[in-house]
């Protein structure tokens, strides 16, 4: 269960006050948290019980990390209407950091070294979790804050979310040939249609240098109206500008044509990075609508032509455009290989993706949930999930673990602004709630490569525990080489979005304790149901891998007291209003029974 690993995050909505992060005797598991603001990396630790006691959260307005610290390391079990929702490594020591909305590069980097200096400073093994990144940067591990985070994964495991972008048309990979050196996209917008902003990032595999023209293109007329100046050798870094009156700086092009169609600016510079030595040329801009071009059919596109042989990928990681054909010939869609976020790239990381585990989700009144069955395939990869065929050859992410509506803590302080602007309906619309010190605290649903690298994290706090002496590439290794590889895997049109397919937790740390020299690992196969006791006279049975459990508490006599019966592998049996003396539990699930015998006192 974790026992004696730190399993510590980076992320923004943290708090370590929910139950979820509690031992049973009310001491918290969370041994110390930090906040780090501003761009300069503002500081302020929570390192003793006195201080922890006054944390309360880095963001109010977001409960991203307190669920993705509920994955990886939840531990409470005693919620008061739904079964039990608890994370991986339920006994590992937890360290938090919170960001707030300033998750800089600097800043997560001081973040996860915090966490691997409190590690090493209590000879304890230790994973920690990155469910953050951007789509910015070179994808290929080059640029510093990859160099650093792959250092500081020497020291420790760090696992890393994929990114949620594969289906968003934001990437665009091509090898040219003789034939074929060109590539034409719009950039047009997905958050607000009267407008975008954002940067494309276009990359050379080498210092060969490239044709890129921003333009402007008629979608009725079908022709271009407007070229902006080439750019076809390295400006060293220094942008030209196309601008309207509003934007215009001294040496700014001007156009009837630009100013007509927008008020904004597109800007375009290149060089040669001096990290990887490739060629790029990279384009800000900022467009909104004019009156004559109210729905932006004069679109906005990147014309670019390479040579021979050259790789050329094309990003436009801002999340407010994507990359389209328009129905254009000639002219292409975005696609998911080279969503992936950069962050993922590093050498040293484990880049997890997600599948779907779950398609509905149960919800405090009694017999609703929301079903998400005609939105996603139970057990397939998550439309969503990034992935990437990086020009070094790699293919990311590593693997895939359960990253679709997957339940876990709330932040209170979060919840109590949700539900007083009415972003619930009413609590009964969530899916769990407990009441802990007189105060109530809520668990709910979340989806993303966010959600699956904790389950990858937690999995490695408990090969960890196994055997601590393992290194990050031996745990990297292990987890891909004991992947699952199922027909949804096995049959999958785009296998790079699998990585070595699905994470198997059991058989990575069987593989984990064979490392220390143990010949011979084997799971009992006589225990696979599970009995605890989550309050006075409540118990939790966990069948393992069962579709349906069924559960019933017989008397001496033979006669059925208490029946529960649930989908999925976990059922609550409460005795709490049968009399004192022990009595028989008997449970079913796909065809096998189970019995034992509990004391109601």
């Amino acid at each position: 269960k974790g026992a004696g690993v730190v399993t510590g995050l980076v992320d923004a909505g943290v708090t370590a006050n929910h139950p979820n992060f509690k031992n049973s005797d009310g001491t918290s598991r969370v041994k110390a948290a930090w906040t780090i603001t501003g761009k300069d990396g503002i500081e302020t630790a929570y390192d003793s019980e006195y201080k922890l006691g006054q944390f309360t959260t880095d963001l109010s307005t977001m409960s991203h990390g307190t669920h993705v610290a509920g994955i990886m390391a939840g531990s409470y079990k005693n919620l008061a209407d739904t079964i039990n929702y608890y994370g991986v490594a339920s006994e590992s020591d937890i360290l938090m950091v919170g960001l707030g909305n300033d998750a800089y590069d600097n800043n997560i980097l001081m973040g996860i070294e915090n966490i691997i200096e409190y590690a090493e400073a209590n000879n304890q093994p230790c994973v920690v979790n990155l469910s953050m990144g951007s789509g910015y940067g070179p994808h290929d591990g080059t640029e510093l804050f990859s160099q650093y985070i792959d250092k500081l994964a020497e020291r420790a495991v760090i696992c890393v979310a994929a990114g949620n972008e594969a289906d968003m048309g934001y990437a665009i990979t091509k090898t040219m040939t003789a034939s074929d050196k060109t590539i034409n996209s719009f950039v047009m917008p997905t958050a607000y249609k009267n407008g975008q902003l954002g940067n494309i990032e276009i990359w050379s595999n080498t210092n060969q240098a490239f044709k890129v023209t921003p333009v402007l293109y008629d979608l009725t007329q079908k022709t271009i109206v407007y070229a902006m100046p080439a750019v076809t050798a390295s400006t060293n870094g220094e942008f030209k500008f196309v601008s309207t009156k509003d934007y215009s700086s001294p040496g700014d092009i001007s156009s009837a044509v630009f100013e007509n169609a927008y008020t904004g600016y597109i800007g375009v510079g290149s060089k040669v990075d001096e990290y990887n030595n490739r060629y790029t040329a990279q384009i800000s801009y900022y467009l909104v609508n004019s009156a004559n071009n109210p729905t932006g059919n004069v679109a906005f596109g990147v014309m670019i032509e390479g040579n021979a042989g050259q790789r050329i990928d094309v990003y436009a990681p801002s999340g407010y455009s994507t990359l389209a054909s328009n129905d254009i010939s000639g002219w292409m869609n975005g696609g998911g290989d080279g969503s992936i976020t950069d962050a993922s790239c590093a050498k040293n990381v484990i880049s997890v993706g997600a599948f779907t585990s779950r398609d509905k989700v149960p919800v405090r009144v009694k017999g609703y949930a929301y079903n998400f069955s005609s939105y996603v395939d139970l057990d397939d990869i998550a439309a969503f999930s990034s992935y990437g065929t990086l020009v070094d050859g790699r293919k990311l992410p590593h693997l895939a673990a359960p990253g679709a509506m997957v339940v876990s803590s709330m932040s209170p302080y979060y919840m109590t602004l949700a539900l007083q602007q009415g972003v619930y309906d009413n609590e009964f619309m969530l899916v769990g709630k407990t009441t802990y010190n007189n105060s109530p605290y809520y668990y709910d649903y979340m989806m993303g490569t966010s959600m699956a690298a904790p389950f990858a994290s937690g999995a490695v706090a408990l090969m960890l525990q196994a055997n601590p002496e393992l290194t990050s590439e031996e745990v990297r290794s292990i987890l891909i080489n004991t992947a699952t590889q199922d027909a949804f895997v096995e049959n999958s049109s785009n296998p790079v979005q699998w990585g070595a397919g699905k994470i198997n937790v059991l058989d990575a740390v069987k593989t984990a304790i064979q490392y220390s020299g143990v010949e011979d690992v084997k799971a009992d196969a006589t225990q696979n149901v599970f009995v605890s006791t989550v309050a006075q006279n409540q118990y939790e049975v966990t069948y393992l891998g069962a579709n349906s459990v069924n559960a019933t508490l017989y008397n001496v006599a033979g006669q059925a007291v208490v029946n529960a019966s649930a989908q999925g592998e976990n059922v609550v049996v409460d005795a709490s209003n049968v009399a004192s003396g022990v009595y028989v539990l008997a449970v079913e699930a796909d065809g096998a029974k189970y019995t034992t015998k509990v004391v109601v006192k």
